[in-house]
């Protein structure tokens, strides 16, 4: 019973995040954030904060990356701005482009490709 709970976790998880994934592929903009923190989490995970504006409202997201420095030596890049895609509907669902750091992220199916 406990496994078949996990499965159906998983499975309803997933549907919701390529929902959100289509969603915003869907319904894109783009607009500036900055990066406002740089965090270790887990082992060798580390967490960009961002920030950006819509409509006079503040969103922020966040995305798990490995360990990265800047071409300037800044890690993880803060304080440095990038492009963010979000979704019209709903400015939660939100993906920050990296660009060339796009490849230290660790979830998949990213909006941006490199």
């Amino acid at each position: 019973m406990f496994l078949i709970a996990i499965v159906v976790t998983i499975i309803v998880t997933s549907i919701h995040h390529n929902r959100e994934k289509k969603s915003l592929k869907q319904n894109l903009k783009r607009t500036e954030a900055v990066v406002v923190d740089f965090t270790h989490g887990s082992r060798t995970d580390y967490y960009v904060k961002y920030k950006f504006q819509v409509d006079l409202i503040m969103y922020e997201g966040k995305v798990a990356t490995s360990y990265f420095k800047c071409d300037d030596g800044t890690p993880g890049c803060k304080w440095k701005s990038f492009e963010v895609g979000y979704d019209v509907n709903d400015p939660n669902n939100n993906e920050i482009d990296l660009g060339r750091y796009n490849k230290h992220k660790q979830s998949m199916n990213s909006i941006f490709e490199d």
